[in-house]
């Protein structure tokens, strides 16, 4: 769990499928991280957000359980195979914890295919944006419409 430290000044509670949140709070929130790399999400509504470090290694094995019928078809005429994996990837992710299914949802019934070249866009009701990050992608969904600010911190 990111947050066993009892020095937080507020607590965290788990819905049933995993989700973390804020008891008595209006303020939702999703947390993600990637090869030292985190990603967090603050919203009024319910919001997932996923970071993923684009590795260099062939993920054709991953297509059956990540792809869609459609995003398969489509991937393999974009210009950059790898990224356009990451993105749906990173995508279907956020918007499964935004939904609190998390990684026991089913992705191959999600479809981003029609997205690839979108950065930010509405469907089915939820809004998402997704980019690339110096090696990383990074995808948040949000119930509404949303300004994202990005801030890139190093700790030592």
């Amino acid at each position: 769990s990111y947050f066993n430290d009892r020095s937080l000044p507020f607590s965290v509670a788990y819905e049933p499928g995993g989700k973390p949140y804020v008891p008595n709070s209006a303020i939702r929130f999703s947390i993600s991280h990637s090869k030292g790399k985190v990603a967090v999400g603050f919203s009024e509504n319910e919001i997932g957000v996923d970071i993923e470090e684009i590795k260099e290694k062939d993920h054709s094995n991953l297509y059956r359980r990540v792809l869609s019928e459609n995003e398969a078809g489509k991937i393999r005429f974009v210009s950059d195979e790898k990224l356009s994996f990451f993105k749906i990837w990173t995508l279907k992710e956020a918007y499964l914890k935004l939904t609190g299914e998390g990684l026991a949802g089913e992705m191959t019934s999600i479809d981003f295919g029609d997205y690839l070249e979108l950065e930010s866009f509405e469907k089915g009701g939820n809004f998402y944006y997704s980019t690339q990050l110096s090696g990383f992608s990074l995808a948040v969904c949000c119930e509404k419409p949303f300004e994202l600010s990005i801030k890139e911190k190093t700790y030592e």
